[in-house]
């Protein structure tokens, strides 16, 4: 399918929004939200080529604008390899809101994320509750917008001051440097795998999917 919408939310604890744009034959233009409760820890929006490597690179045939609860049009950090990076540890809660427009062979991934601060306790309970598969899923879908943010930060060298700031806000989302400093370790050891074994790796750090 040329284009392909995967969303997930548990309330009071994250929402997720995943959009694959690839292989379409013209022009066109999706519109997609992901709402930010009050009080959320942080929220991430990447936008890069889509296939098991575009996380490395710029989306191909797309134009992209994305605008605030107030709608004002935000402003995209770009990674080396031209990818979309914003994030915000206190965003504005309401409806954010992404237009992109698509040409024929386009090829876009678009992964967002919004989480309360007590996202990992919230998330671990439920898998207590209902089984570790809810985690597990859910922690897949989530952790996206983050592994890709994390692969632009440990594929540059001299870092702009937008991705210097990717340490510091996964320190936030995550509440614990040291798990930080060892997500980011991971994804430096395995950065040439597709995004979805990254999930599966990192949930298995965050002790959410079996090992």
């Amino acid at each position: 399918m040329p284009i392909i919408v995967d969303t997930a939310e548990e309330a009071g604890v994250f929402t997720s929004v995943g959009v694959s744009i690839e292989g379409v034959g013209e022009r066109g233009e999706g519109y997609y939200a992901i709402d930010v409760p009050p009080g959320a820890a942080g929220l991430i929006v990447t936008i890069t080529a889509s296939g098991p490597d575009g996380v490395h690179r710029v989306p191909i045939n797309a134009e992209i604008r994305m605008t605030s609860p107030q709608e004002k049009r935000v402003d995209f950090g770009r990674g080396e390899g031209g990818q979309y990076i914003f994030l915000d540890n206190n965003p504005e809660p309401g409806r954010w809101t992404l237009a992109i427009a698509y040409g024929p062979g386009a090829s876009i991934e678009l992964n967002a994320t919004t989480v309360q601060p007590d996202w990992i306790e919230r998330l671990r309970d439920l898998s207590a509750r209902f089984g570790s598969w809810v985690g597990c899923k859910g922690c897949k879908r989530l952790v996206k917008a983050l592994i890709v943010a994390g692969v632009i930060y440990v594929g540059v060298v001299n870092a702009p001051a937008v991705i210097a700031a990717i340490p510091p806000f996964l320190g936030v989302i995550l509440k614990d440097d040291k798990i930080r400093d060892r997500f980011l370790e991971l994804l430096r050891k395995y950065v040439k795998e597709p995004l979805d074994r990254l999930a599966e790796k990192i949930c298995e750090l965050l002790g959410f999917c079996p090992a």
